[in-house]
């Protein structure tokens, strides 16, 4: 930034002036130059996280010894920092007000200033005008839409045990949003039937479903809630120490399965829970 310049001058064409006066904000009336004025506005990035930032580029052209421009901030947007100087820059609501200085009388003159995004997701629209020496307007162009992404939400996968927690609403990561079965899923997951059994990928949807597994989604929606842990089981092939022995027990108790024989003359039985 040179002594006669409040922007970053692009291109000179005439000497700089000798001294710099003291500047009001309000601007000065000066002869304007033979091509209309410009303001073409680039953004760093159109998109961004809530409460991430947006590097806001101006280039402003012809707009003589003084300018000034002026955006309208879309709703919850904040400025943090500008590359002007401070007396350069008001804020008065949403707008913010960009005095440019160009006593050099470069041929364009470029600036920044960095915004601060609110925290609701959505499309923002920065709305600006650029007044020359003459207090001419025309309208900022360029990049003006900024999106707000949504917060990512936390996905399910395997690892997830316990009964489930009612109150979670992260989807399982398998389950696409629009799937025709994603709502009986979420509401099966909303009445705490499935936790505890998930694969790695999260449901595995089109996997075949365990003995053990469907076991454990019965019970839970015969009985509302989990058994208690077991010590023994009366199936040979159940682990009473592995969590799904107290549902296959439940299930037992409900007459709901008796096992298959093990052998001729055998008095055990097996309900096979790994088999699908």
């Amino acid at each position: 930034m040179t002594a006669g310049t409040w922007g970053r001058p692009i291109a000179r064409r005439g000497p700089a002036a000798v001294a710099l006066a003291v500047v009001a904000l309000a601007l000065v009336p000066a002869p304007a130059g033979a091509d209309a004025h410009t303001a073409v506005r680039a953004l760093d990035v159109t998109s961004v996280d809530p409460g991430g930032e947006v590097v806001v580029t101006v280039e402003v052209r012809g707009f003589g010894r003084y300018g000034r421009v002026s955006e309208v901030l879309p709703e919850g947007w904040t400025l943090v920092d500008t590359s002007l100087p401070e007396p350069a820059v008001t804020v008065a609501n949403r707008t913010v007000r960009l005095l440019l200085l160009n006593l050099d009388e470069a041929e364009s003159v470029a600036f920044w200033y960095r915004l601060r995004a609110p925290d609701a997701a959505g499309e923002y629209f920065l709305r600006g005008v650029v007044q020359d020496s003459d207090r001419v307007s025309r309208p900022v162009g360029g990049a003006g839409e900024i999106v707000v992404r949504p917060v990512p939400q936390e996905c399910l996968r395997g690892g997830f045990g316990g009964a489930g927690d009612p109150s979670q609403e992260a989807r399982f990561c398998d389950v696409p949003a629009d799937a025709y079965y994603a709502t009986p899923v979420a509401n099966l997951h909303a009445g705490a039937v499935l936790g505890g059994t998930l694969c790695e990928e999260g449901l595995c949807p089109s996997a075949p479903v365990a003995r053990k597994t469907l076991a454990v989604w019965m019970v839970r929606v015969l009985d509302g809630q989990d058994p208690e842990p077991v010590t023994q089981s009366r199936f040979d092939d159940v682990d009473p120490t592995g969590f799904h022995a107290r549902f296959i027990e439940r299930l037992a108790e409900l007459d709901v399965t008796a096992g298959a024989a093990t052998g001729a003359g055998s008095a055990r039985t097996a309900p096979c829970p790994g088999r699908r």
